[in-house]
């Protein structure tokens, strides 16, 4: 878990850098626009940028537990699995925080759970690694002894 969040962190820290790269053309620029820009730009790279991270390190982590050859396939899956775990800050962020707290829609409480269960469930999937010392139990043989 705490390399997920050391992951994590170091992507957070690619993503304004490179955003800010990203927007370092238009630094001449003093309208207030760039600022919304720079927001809008840094949350687009970092929900790309955190879950490829993440997802590239649980593949180098299963695959050291299991073994086996590093495939960028099985990183691309865990990377449309993991995609979806910005649903619920990005919603919470960009929608529900406008409001002041006694103007806020009704649904929006119902929306950013079920969105933030969206988020973990997602997360859990991407990121999952399975112990090499428990092996699953074949097709024939019964569940319980």
């Amino acid at each position: 878990m705490a390399w997920y969040t050391l992951v994590a962190f170091g992507g957070l820290l690619l993503s304004v850098f490179i955003s800010i790269l990203t927007l370092a053309p238009f630094g001449f620029d003093d309208s207030g626009w760039l600022g919304l820009l720079w927001g809008v730009v840094f949350c687009a790279e970092a929900a790309l940028i955190i879950p490829f991270s993440l997802a590239l390190s649980a593949e180098r982590i299963d695959r050291k537990l299991h073994a086996r050859r590093f495939r960028w396939t099985n990183v691309l899956l865990r990377f449309l699995l993991a995609v979806p775990i910005f649903a619920g800050p990005v919603y919470a962020f960009w929608w529900v925080s406008m409001y002041v707290d006694d103007r806020r829609p009704i649904h929006w409480a119902y929306k950013e759970a079920f969105f933030y269960c969206l988020s973990a469930i997602c997360g859990y999937f991407a990121l999952r690694i399975r112990s090499a010392d428990t092996p699953f139990p074949h097709a024939r043989e019964p569940l319980v002894r």
